[in-house]
Parts: C-alpha cells; structure tokens; sequence
C-alpha cells in the first residue's frame, strides 16, 4: 500500500510538470490534438525527443513537489490507508485540473453539439469543374513548420523589431503573400488546424479532419477518401506526385492520407536508409535534419523534371518544430533565443533552396507555394508579445493568377483552391471544401462567419460529415 501511494504521488508529479508546461511554456492547448494523438501513431519521429525536453524544464518543480508530498505522507498522514486516499485525492485533482487546461469542456461540449455548416457552405469537391491550363504547370509546395508571419519585422506587419527571417520576409514582400492586414500576414491557425495532418489535410482539400477519441483512421475508416482532394486533381490531369519528409510517413496517419490521394511516391527517414544515403541508425531531431532533407530534395526533384509529365513535390521541414527548434551546426546564431536562431536558419536555407531552383530549367514553368503549417506551440517565445494577432506564414512564386492579397480573413482551408489558381487552374465558383480561391472576390468562411463562429462550428458533430465525408468500410 505504501508503494502504491507513492508512484501514485509520482504520477500526480508528472501531471502537474505537464500541467506546468501547458500553461507556462506552450499556452493554449486543445484536447483535439490529444484525441488526434491517442487515436494514431504518435509516438514516431521525435516525439520522443519533444517529450523530453517537455520534461526536462519541469525536473525542479518535480523535485520540489516530490520532497513537499512525501514529507505530508510521512509527517501527516500517519496510517497507510490514509496515506494512499490522499495519494490518490492528489492524482484526481491533477487529471482534472490537465483536462481543464486542455479545454476537454470544449471537446465534450462540442461532442454533444451538431452543426449545418456542412449543408450550408461546404462546396462538394467531387461537384466541381476544375480545368487545368494546357501547358501545366509544375508545383512544389514546401510546408514550413511552424512558420508565422508574426516573425517578420514590425515595419513589414511582424512583432519584432528585427526581422527574425529577414530571407523569407523579403521573399513575401516580393511575390504574392495573402494577409489579414494591409500590411504583410498571414492565415488564421483554427483548432482543427493546430497540428501538421491537420494543416495538410485542411489545405489540400479544404475540408476539417475527423478527431475523434480512441477511434483513429485506419483501414475500416479510410481517411475521406470521398474527398476530392489536390492530390486527386493533378493525378487526374496526368501529374507525377512525390511527398518528402524527414520523419517515418507514418507518423500522425500521413501515410493513411496520401494512399486515399493518389499514388505519391514516398520519401521519409527510412526512404533515406534504403537508398544508403545515411546510416541505418541515423536519427537527428524528428528523423532527418532540413540541410540534409533539402539536399536529398534536390535529385528527387532532378528526377521528376526528366519525366515527360508534368510533377508536384510537396515536402516539409522540421527544424523549427517546438520545443525551441533544432539548430545545425552550420547555423549562425544572431539571436539570444535558440528558437529563434533556428527560425532565422531556416529562413536562410529556404531561400538558398529557392537559388538553386532558379537555376533549374523547369524554374520559369514551375509555382512554388511556400506555407506555415501552423502556429509555434510554443507560446513562451511570444511572452513579449501577447498583442500580436498570430498567423501562418505564405508565399507564392511564380503564380500566373493575380487578386487582391490584403486585407483578406482566411485560413488554411483556403490554400486548396488558391493553390490551383496559382497554377493557372480555373474553378467553377472559385470554392473546393471550405476553401475559397484567395485570388477571386469570393469571400472566405472566415469572411461569411468570422473566425470565432465558424471553428466552433466545425468542431460540432456533423451528420453530413459522417455520411458523406467520413466514408467507413
């Protein structure tokens, strides 16, 4: 019984170091990332890493705490029996205080709540004429972990008064950058959008992931393959499709989505071992530093261009993923921050990456969509900062559309059909999901509802969803 009280002590320690770091290091949470997390295949690439560094900070508080606790169990709870009921009163309150702070009312509530917003505004994908140019164009859409405008400089729409990504900022003053102000900005981060999957998902086929608790996609619940999505458009129109990342392809179901989206050819950390390109063991950060990443990058896309189709590469980078970003050895270190050394690092090689694709014969005939997956969920890095409206980075080079880019309130979902348009694509209505062509006058559901209503909406149980988007075997 003694030893039962104690790890239950130790367990209450670990919940409130979690707790700790929730409030104080990553700032608002949401308990859909947590069903999301405990429904797939989390535990890959450097979750592991993360979650130590999670803890890490927490070590003295749980010294601290462990000390207090035993003393009360030892000095004021005499009998074994009572030791154990405050032992366990202890982990109740702390379980509960961890669902409070992860928002799971919001989860319940909107469980128990349904939703029209599908009926309403979402535009069936499968229901749309899209027509490609005839001389089509190549993509390559990089999604930057992570990447918000709010690191540009205050003088171009950025909290700080020096340009944390001085290259990438350069890059959206010079090329099409959409934003929420008449300066440069960004696309709104919803709850549904807060994680990788999710932004990929959302901005590759304008429709909200599933996230239901312990009941994950799989082969019984196939992941919306009744979705038209980008994959299926350039498929369909005779594009060779490649998807790149540095981590197992697995992680967070990303695997699961791209099968429903056409054949992309894969390209993960274990791609990498196959082909000999570094040791079977070889595991740096999430799987694969982005220098390296990149560079391997570069004979895939070699490849793709000999091919007499036409291609899409999507890829994604890693080094600036919380906590505090990876910083290779290579890098310069202007700041005091190592988070955001890491943020101007990969600012500096996404655009010498960009350099060599000018140099690339298929540069001229290629849209290039650079993009923030989501918000840092690191909010300890902005405590100086608290005024500041966040949003995710984006860029397009070389888009053949032109429109109005400021001023516009949208997010993720809206980079569907703005990508097509990029390419020169024409979309009857200019709407796919619950996307709107940025480049069109339609206006975003962000625009129709607000912000605030439409991801409350979204995150409501739907019967459209289940029946038509949610397609169980």
């Amino acid at each position: 019984m003694l030893i039962s009280s104690y790890l239950l002590m130790v367990l209450s320690v670990v919940v409130i170091c979690v707790i700790y770091y929730f409030i104080f290091i990553m700032g608002a949470v949401s308990f859909y990332e947590f069903a999301y997390m405990l429904s797939h295949n989390m535990a890959a690439g450097g979750a592991i890493t993360v979650a130590w560094d999670t803890i890490k900070p927490c070590l003295w508080l749980a010294a601290v705490l462990f000390i207090i606790l035993f003393l009360l169990n030892k000095y004021v709870f005499k009998g074994l029996k009572s030791k154990l009921v405050f032992s366990i009163i202890l982990l109740i309150l702390s379980l509960l205080t961890l669902l409070k702070v992860v928002k799971i009312d919001e989860y319940i509530l909107s469980a128990l709540s349904k939703t029209k917003v599908y009926e309403e505004y979402y535009v069936d994908t499968n229901n749309v004429n899209i027509e490609m140019p005839e001389d089509k164009r190549n993509l390559i859409v990089i999604y930057l972990e992570s990447m918000e405008a709010s690191l540009f400089s205050k003088e171009n729409g950025g909290a700080f008064e020096k340009s944390i990504i001085p290259e990438l900022e350069e890059i959206a003053l010079n090329n099409t950058s959409f934003s929420n102000t008449d300066k440069l900005g960004g696309a709104h981060t919803l709850t549904k959008t807060t994680f990788t999957i999710s932004s990929f998902v959302a901005s590759t086929s304008g429709t909200p992931i599933n996230i239901k608790l312990f009941k994950g996609y799989n082969s019984k619940r196939p992941f919306m393959r009744s979705v038209r999505t980008l994959g299926n458009v350039l498929k369909d129109n005779g594009y060779n499709l490649e998807i790149m990342q540095g981590s197992e392809i697995e992680f967070s179901a990303t695997d699961l989505y791209i099968k429903e989206n056409e054949d992309f050819k894969v390209f993960d950390i274990n791609t990498a071992k196959n082909k000999g390109l570094i040791d079977k063991n070889y595991f740096v950060w999430w799987g694969i530093e982005d220098k390296k990443v990149l560079e391997f990058s570069k004979d895939e896309i070699l490849e793709l261009s000999k091919q007499n189709e036409p291609f899409a590469f999507v890829l994604f980078t890693m080094d600036t993923h919380f906590k505090d970003g990876y910083l290779d050895e290579t890098c310069d270190k202007p700041f005091k921050e190592h988070l955001a050394n890491s943020y101007a690092c990969s600012s500096k090689m996404i655009n010498e990456y960009l350099n060599w694709l000018k140099e690339q014969d298929f540069y001229e005939n290629t849209t290039i969509v650079l993009m923030g997956d989501h918000q840092v969920m690191q909010d300890s890095f902005y405590k100086d900062h608290k005024e500041y409206d966040r949003v995710n980075y984006n860029a397009i080079i070389n888009s053949v559309a032109s429109g109005n880019t400021k001023n516009r309130e949208f997010s993720q979902f809206d980079m569907y059909p703005t990508i097509l348009a990029s390419m020169g694509a024409s979309i009857e209505g200019n709407r796919l999901g619950f996307g709107a062509n940025l480049y069109s006058e339609e206006k975003t559901m962000l625009e129709i509802l607000g912000k605030d209503k439409f991801d409350k909406e979204i995150l409501k149980k739907s019967e459209y969803y289940d029946k038509n988007i949610l397609t169980e075997n």
